[in-house]
């Protein structure tokens, strides 16, 4: 592997949290489009989902939940110049420590 390239949002507020993944995967699919062998790895998709049912409730819009999803199904596979791999994971993990 010769780039790791992050994306992470460093802001609580919701359109900022909404798009950080959509600019994730435009720019993975840029780099495939270059050749590149991509991994996009998306945390926490239960997160996402609420933020975007947020945003949908906002705007009175229908709610078409996880359209991220959709999104990275769309474009995972192995293409004539390169290829993008998608890691989904469903929770982030929360550390726990005991007092003994």
């Amino acid at each position: 592997m010769d780039d790791v390239i992050g994306f992470s949002v460093s802001s609580k507020q919701t359109s900022s949290y909404y798009f950080a993944p959509f600019s994730a995967l435009a720019y993975a699919n840029y780099l495939k489009s270059q050749g590149t062998d991509v991994l996009l790895i998306f945390d926490d998709l239960v997160e996402h989902y609420t933020k975007e049912m947020l945003i949908f409730n906002t705007v009175n819009q229908p709610f078409g939940p996880l359209n991220i999803v959709n999104e990275l199904f769309a474009s995972t596979g192995n293409y004539e110049k390169g290829s993008l791999t998608t890691i989904m994971v469903l929770f982030k993990m929360k550390r726990v420590y005991f007092n003994s």
